[in-house]
């Protein structure tokens, strides 16, 4: 909840500080907006953002619209990994993530006009995919930051512009209509954007609407392993000779948990609204209320091919030097039939601890789909005052939401063949691209697939954020030139409400594939044969299996046939089965145990003074200042324990008896004091040398806050991931060096160097903790457990330290022929960036997001009616994140992109144009420590737009 009383604090000191100046509002009638030079063209873009960047007294790089409702990119985020020092990530073939000097999303800032904005992930990292570009007018990156800048970015700080109407001429109309296609898929999207912005005679009142709507339709195939498991795999030695059969324990080994194929059939509808209105009453008073709405959905459905490799029932294994398994088959139904009885018996008795799966290899055919429908929003209103000629008063109100209506919405449901008749066989060889998968017998009968694991998930996220500041700046005669002071204060809550199937009873109620879903009249199945699934890479796969619509699948997982099948088969009771039935079968329902509010209320301070002269042949500035801020947060959850735990039969899923404890709340407050400084020295204008040092902050992301933990009950892998409220930010000491050469308004030569001490580094800490377990079908309740199974549980903790540095390389030159290149490249260091020879498990924090290198590489051909761009973006491997699938790190490999454009003009309203992104069909790989353990090949294919723009 909001504090009110900070907020009236707040208020208060806002008003106080307007009243100290309402005497000076006559003594000074100067202009205080300056008319913006609407830009056009890529030579324009260029010019502009140059001339920004160079009044710029801090190091920051800027990207200017080549004209209104046209970005150089179709996305802002594929425009941002166009200067150096920043890369992204794609969701689906679109940027959505940034990381900044090797920071990633949760240690940046992302601002629009200045004001924080909400986001709908369940940290602090924003997404760029909820913004259209067309809306937008201008992006900065600051990478050194001031004190009257938000704080909270050790990477850089993001400041998204949006057009205002008193910036434009007195009546501006323009519209664009596109059609994308992306050849996977082989469809065509629309796309529409259009601005209007009109003022009055006086140019004193203007209005600005602008708004852009798309619903693409797009296609991904992918295939992964959903990480390797670190332990002990157990082979069958099988003998011609009756009684010679044995099961050999191979200990310490990487083995794949599974072979997942899957093609994705996404859909994205955005609607983005932008609306500002200026009043200006007098010529230095001016009012701006900004408005912005975004209504984002992206829908995801796979159809999914899946084996799962439990640690048992291997044959011929192949290891490698790093203790790999690259090949091997798994014991069909077939094979375990001709297997000594007495050797399956001794370990079912418990005679033997060396396991045999007597069923016989797995195979689903699922269903995965996932849903992220979202709505952001951000009001403000801004006063600029021109009090006199050397005072100057700001102030800023916003509030901004961000929701994440995707509670519950995620189906996932695993039904399969309970087991292979043949021994299918896992290969991964040097020289293929993807692994294979072959001999898994038939895939299309639809009487071997049975019922098994489901689950309908998904959180509900909400992000509110209130804003107010007032901002000072008195001018000076002298080396003293200026002082700025101003005051902020911040409220910002994230809720995360869990709607899940709310037990583990109801998840698994089918588990075993013990259900036969033909057999007992449903008409569920259909055969699925994937196309050209990954037809051009190396690695045999299966081409069909079969597949189901969500609602047919659960609709007969809840029908009494079903149930009562379970129940008459022994595998639920009856009691079991009413409580599920009760439920609606799978239906989610609000789990407390998983949901939480984190608030956040700051209280900021700055004062900053710049001094400015001339030395010798050059002039200087410095900027010295200092920000204190004071943050008090509160998070509250629900406590969960598990106090027990019990095996079933013909699943390594656990079935939890769990306690909950309702409406804990921890309370945290900390303080940081946060100087900085910069120096600009200016050679004739063209060329400069700038020096930026400053301590800078960046909270803990808010996800990691959470007072919940969370409980995954495999069997052979059980895990407990757990937040931490008493988290304090991390703390960087920065230094910048920047050396810019500005030889025309469009060529530029620029250098930078960087370094970052960063502090009270947030790192995962592992531990175990033992959690009674009883045998299957124990009573439970009057029976003491057989042992103690011991999970493996994760929690974030402040305990390490680390430094980051770099260099930067930047060129631009556009010739008088109308061609033009730009070419920039990135170097970046850190003592904390993940090294594959410590070993998957001895690292414990690593910068995520981290490429050691990065380039761009831009040509263009601007003349009379055409205006053509290629560029080229490449960012090195770099690790994801340090612990994912079964604990281990997820690497990326090197990745480049080929995109273009091309503008026509037919007249001076009218513009026709072409869009081709991806153009060479680059695809994403992942694998982890290893190259040879293989994590992922996604491909997205091309995308290509053609459209008409027209200004009225």
């Amino acid at each position: 909840m909001f504090n009110k009383n900070k907020l009236s604090a707040a208020i208060a000191f806002t008003m106080s500080l307007a009243g100290l100046s309402l005497e000076a509002a006559a003594q000074n009638d100067e202009q205080i907006v300056e008319e913006e030079v609407v830009v056009r063209g890529i030579r324009a873009s260029l010019s502009q953002a140059l001339l920004q960047k160079r009044n710029n007294t801090n190091v920051s790089e800027v990207i200017k619209a080549e004209d209104i409702g046209k970005f150089p990119d179709t996305n802002i985020a594929e425009s941002l990994q166009r200067i150096t020092g920043v890369a992204i990530e794609r969701n689906g073939g679109e940027g959505q993530f940034i990381t900044v000097r090797g920071f990633g999303p949760e240690f940046n800032t992302v601002l629009v006009n200045g004001r924080t904005m909400p986001t709908d992930n369940p940290g602090r990292e924003f997404s760029f995919d909820v913004i259209a570009s067309e809306l937008v007018s201008g992006v900065e990156l600051h990478k050194s930051p001031l004190a009257n800048m938000q704080e909270g970015a050790i990477g850089g700080t993001v400041n998204i512009t949006t057009r205002r109407p008193l910036d434009l001429d007195p009546f501006v109309a323009v519209a664009s209509v596109k059609g994308v296609y992306d050849d996977l898929v082989d469809e065509t999207s629309p796309s529409v954007s259009a601005l209007v912005s009109a003022t009055n005679d006086s140019e004193t009142l203007g209005g600005l609407l602008s708004f852009s709507w798309s619903d693409r339709s797009s296609q991904r195939d992918e295939l992964r392993v959903e990480g390797w498991i670190n332990g002990p795999i157990y082979a069958l030695d099988l003998s011609d000779v009756p009684g010679e059969d044995s099961v050999r324990e191979i200990p310490n080994v990487y083995a794949p948990r599974n072979y997942f194929m899957a093609r994705w059939a996404e859909t994205r509808e955005r609607l983005s609204l932008n609306g500002a209105l200026q009043f200006k009453p007098q010529d230095n008073l001016l009012f701006t209320v900004d408005a912005l709405y975004s209504d984002f959905r992206l829908q995801r459905e796979g159809r999914v091919f899946q084996p799962f490799f439990p640690n048992d029932n291997f044959i011929d294994p192949v290891i490698d030097e790093n203790g790999t398994v690259t090949s091997f088959s798994r014991a069909g139904s077939d094979t375990i039939a001709t297997i000594d009885q007495q050797l399956i018996d001794d370990y079912n008795n418990g005679v033997s601890s060396l396991p045999i799966n007597s069923l016989g290899q797995q195979m689903d055919g699922a269903y995965d789909y996932s849903d992220r429908p979202t709505v952001t929003s951000q009001l403000g209103i801004n006063m600029d005052w021109q009090v006199n000629e050397r005072f100057s008063l700001v102030g800023d109100l916003s509030v901004g939401s961000a929701k994440n209506e995707g509670g519950g919405k995620t189906q996932r449901l695993f039904p399969g063949i309970a087991a292979a008749s043949s021994d299918p066989r896992f290969s991964y060889n040097a020289g293929d691209d993807i692994p294979s998968f072959t001999n898994s017998g038939p895939l299309q009968d639809e009487s071997l697939y049975r019922g098994h694991w489901g689950r309908i998930e998904g959180d509900e996220v909400t992000d509110d954020i209130l804003e107010a500041k007032l901002d000072a700046a008195w001018d000076f005669d002298g080396t003293l030139s200026r002082v700025r002071a101003g005051g902020s204060y911040t409220q910002r809550e994230k809720d995360k409400r869990s709607l899940q199937t709310p037990s583990e009873t109801f998840i698994c109620f089918h588990c075993g594939y013990n259900v036969p879903i033909q057999a007992l009249g449903a008409d569920v199945y259909r055969p699925y044969e994937p196309s050209d699934f990954l037809s051009n890479f190396s690695g045999d796969k299966p081409a069909a299996w079969m597949t189901f619509e969500a609602r047919d699948l659960l609709d007969f997982y809840a029908s009494d046939a079903a149930v009562q099948w379970q129940v008459d088969n022994g595998f639920r009771t009856q009691a079991e089965a009413d409580a599920y039935q009760a439920n609606g079968g799978h239906a989610p329902g609000f789990i407390p145990g998983n949901s939480a509010t984190v608030s956040e209320d700051v209280l900021g301070a700055w004062v900053d003074l710049k001094f400015a002269g001339e030395w010798q042949w050059a002039q200087w500035q410095a900027l010295v200042g200092l920000r204190y801020v004071s943050t008090d947060v509160e998070a509250k959850g629900v406590g969960t324990e598990v106090l027990w735990v019990q095996s079933q039969t013909g699943d390594n899923t656990l079935i939890p008896n769990e306690s909950i404890t309702p409406g804990q709340s921890f309370t945290s407050d900390y303080a940081n004091l946060l100087p900085s400084a910069v120096f600009d020295l200016s050679f004739n204008n063209d060329m400069k040398l700038k020096f930026a040092a400053a301590t800078t902050v960046t909270r803990p992301t808010i996800s990691s806050m959470y007072p919940a933990r969370s409980f995954s009950h495999r069997e052979n892998n059980p895990q407990i991931t757990s937040g931490n409220p008493d988290l304090e930010p991390f703390v960087s000491t920065n230094f910048d060096l920047s050396w810019e050469w500005y030889v025309s308004d469009t060529s530029f030569v620029g250098v930078a160097a960087f370094y970052k001490d960063v502090d009270e580094w947030i790192t995962l800490v592992t531990q175990p903790v033992d959690i009674p377990r009883y045998a299957i079908d124990q009573d439970t309740a009057t029976d003491d457990p057989c042992c103690n199974l011991t999970y493996q549980e994760t929690l974030p903790q402040n305990q390490e330290s680390a430094t980051a540095s770099g260099f930067e390389l930047a060129l631009s030159h556009a010739w008088d022929n109308g061609f033009g290149a730009q070419f920039n490249y990135t170097w970046v260091d850190s003592d904390a960036q993940y090294s594959s020879a410590v070993g998957a498990n001895a690292q414990g924090f690593a910068l995520e997001g981290l490429s050691p290198k990065s380039f761009n590489l831009v040509g263009f051909y601007e003349a009379d009616k055409w205006s053509l761009r290629l560029a080229y973006n490449w960012r090195e491997e770099f690790l994801v994140r340090l612990s994912d699938w079964q604990g281990q790190p997820k690497q990326r490999e090197d990745f480049g992109q080929w995109d273009m454009s091309a503008d026509y003009t037919i007249n001076e309203k009218v513009t026709v144009f072409f869009e081709g992104i991806n153009l060479m069909d680059e695809e994403l790989r992942e694998f982890s420590v290893h190259s040879n353990r293989f994590l992922a090949l996604q491909q997205n294919g091309r995308r290509f737009g053609i459209g008409i723009r027209a200004t009225f």
